[in-house]
Parts: structure tokens; sequence; C-alpha cells
């Protein structure tokens, strides 16, 4: 909840916000993207809130300086405050998510958000199981571009990889670094008729040497002798 408090003087509007508590800041979603409006209709005038002089006190103070806005003592002027429609998380993946693969397949994602932020934002990434339920600590999968995308990853693994690291792995969960309950997931069904180890399809491992816990979107690469070990 916001409580409001609005001032105006000679070419300056400002706006005083106090979220929940002086003790909890103002999210910083609804600083990048809510809008102030002034007056109504066609003659409505509308100030970003990334755009304002930012002031942190026991409240938080939003300042435009030289808005141009003045009215008369005692004048009814309609304030608003407009969020627009939530971001959201979306991503594409080659298997496509919910699909079923093999093991030897390799899986390749990209995230975006929308709509785009102004500004690069950090995307972050973990591995789930099934259920949702993450295994390892949360990376960084890249910085938002113009368009909203983040950098795909590349094909360097396979799912096989993946599921040696992370016993139970069915997937990847994506969050916004700044905002972390927008999350998204993109899960798979494994094909494992006939397979008696995710390595190979069959019921030995062909190769011996063994890897290194994945640390980013790259990994994991073969380091000839260490065992898995989580992040």
């Amino acid at each position: 909840m916001f409580v409001v408090f609005a001032r105006r003087s000679t070419g300056r509007l400002s706006i005083e916000l106090t979220y929940q508590s002086s003790s909890q800041p103002v999210p910083e979603v609804f600083k990048e993207f809510a809008v102030l409006r002034i007056g109504s209709g066609s003659s409505a005038r509308e100030f970003a809130f990334k755009d304002a002089d930012v002031t942190v006190t026991t409240s938080t103070s939003f300042g435009w300086p030289n808005s141009g806005i003045t009215w008369s003592n005692n004048q009814q002027v309609a304030v608003s405050i407009v969020i627009p429609e939530t971001q959201q998380l979306t991503v594409d993946a080659d298997p496509a998510c919910d699909s079923t693969v093999s093991d030897s397949e390799r899986p390749e994602w990209q995230v975006r958000l929308q709509p785009a932020p102004g500004t690069q934002r950090q995307i972050e990434y973990n591995v789930v199981n099934a259920g949702g339920a993450e295994l390892a600590s949360w990376q960084g999968a890249g910085s938002t571009t113009e368009e909203g995308y983040v950098r795909k990853l590349p094909r360097d693994n396979t799912f096989a990889r993946f599921r040696e690291a992370y016993p139970g792995f069915a997937g990847f969960e994506f969050r916004l670094q700044a905002n972390p309950s927008l999350t998204v997931q993109c899960t798979w069904q494994f094909d494992n008729s006939g397979s008696g180890n995710p390595n190979t399809g069959s019921g030995t491992p062909t190769d011996t040497t063994t890897t290194t816990t994945p640390r980013n979107p790259s990994t994991p690469t073969n380091t000839g002798g260490r065992r898995w070990r989580r992040w």
C-alpha cells in the first residue's frame, strides 16, 4: 500500500510516497514503469518516475524539476499514478519446454522480459526438479537487450550432463534479479526407455572421465578426473 502526498511550487512538481512503512523501500519495478499523471483527458501531463529526482529519508520523494505544472490555490486537479501492464518473463527453448527429450540432446534457451525495460536488467537462473524445487544456487544468466532478450544459452551440454550433475534435474527456472518474485520455468520429460544410464543410453557408461558442476550457462566442462560437486 502507498501513502501519497503531492505538492507543487513554481516550475516544480514533487510527490512523496511511503510504501507500507518507512523501513520498506519503493519497489524497483514501480520506479521503473510507473507514471504520475496530472490532469485528465487530452490535456493530461505524464511524468515517469524513472526520470524523477529521488530523495530517501523517512519516505521516498520523487521530484520533477522544471515540470512547468502550475495551478492556483484551492484549484482541484486530478492526480493519478498509472502502472502499465505487469511485466512478464517468457522463455523460448529448443527442444520446446514440456516436450519429451532424450539424454543425448543439447538444450538451448532464450529468456525475454516484456515490456522491455529502458535499461539493462539482470536475469538469473537455477536448475530445478519436476516439482519446481531448486537444486542449486542462483547464477547470472545475463542482462537484457533493448528488446528485452537475454543471450541464448549455447548448446555446450547434453541433458545427460545436467542429470548427472543434479539428480532429479528436469529443467531451469529464471527470475528477474530486481524482482525475484517474477519467474518463469522451462522443464522437460525424459525418455528413459532402454536406458540404464543417462550418459550413454546403456547399462554402463563409456566415458570414464567426470566433470565439474556447471557454474554458468556454458558449463559443465570436462576436467578429466574430478567428481561433480554442488554449486
